[in-house]
């Protein structure tokens, strides 16, 4: 361990025991408080919302949403991504190109301290050769959380607001690829020279295959 090794594991252990003391130092707000704050700068959203597209209601969200978790058990706790489709009829967050399930983020000075986000083990899609150079790209939701500061009022923790993108669902994009530092397209550049060498090719076989056609001072006239 050389000597910027040491002073990083020293800078972290002295940040440690300055936030452990500062937290130890105030009283947390209740979490009535909290909760009343939260939904209010989010306009009373209900987060599990976020993830449900089909077969839902205001009444059922809550049983909808913890099938959503269960039917992705198996395919979050496997840490692999399918090599073909999911042959499933169940949620639309399986049968996608980039399948995806809820995982639980946790932060302990942030209020929610948890929050499902969406995770997926698939780094490119799940296609035919067609489709090739692609990725899986995070759909995200801003939302507004609250943050544990360095303040105290009346030794009461202060939380201050503060924007989090949640990620709620992937799809399945092309990767841009750039030509003198411009974004031209989304299809791969592999693509168009293929389309450029088969039009070619195609070019010189009407230029062999079709005659000349000759014209003659009696055609002329």
């Amino acid at each position: 361990m050389n000597y910027f090794d040491v002073f990083c594991y020293i800078s972290v252990l002295v940040s440690t025991y300055f936030n452990n003391a500062q937290s130890c130092n105030c009283t947390e707000p209740s979490q009535k408080d909290l909760e009343n704050r939260f939904k209010s700068i989010n306009n009373n959203l209900n987060m599990k919302s976020l993830f449900m597209y089909e077969g839902w209601e205001n009444s059922t969200i809550n049983n909808k949403f913890e099938e959503l978790v269960n039917q992705s058990t198996e395919y979050g706790n496997s840490g692999t991504c399918p090599k073909r489709h999911m042959k499933t009829a169940e949620s639309l967050s399986l049968r996608t190109s980039c399948p995806w399930f809820p995982h639980i983020d946790t932060i302990e000075t942030r209020y929610p301290k948890t929050i499902y986000v969406a995770k997926t083990h698939c780094k490119s899609c799940i296609t035919t050769d067609s489709l090739q150079n692609t990725y899986c790209k995070p759909l995200k939701h801003t939302i507004k959380v609250l943050i544990r500061g360095n303040d105290i009022v009346n030794g009461i923790c202060q939380y201050e607001e503060a924007k989090f993108n949640v990620p709620i669902a992937f799809v399945c994009t092309r990767i841009f690829e750039k030509v003198n530092d411009h974004e031209l397209t989304s299809i791969p550049l592999s693509f168009f020279r293929k389309t450029l060498w088969r039009q070619r090719l195609l070019s010189g076989r009407e230029t062999t295959t079709t005659l000349p056609i000759s014209v003659t001072q009696n055609q002329v006239g």
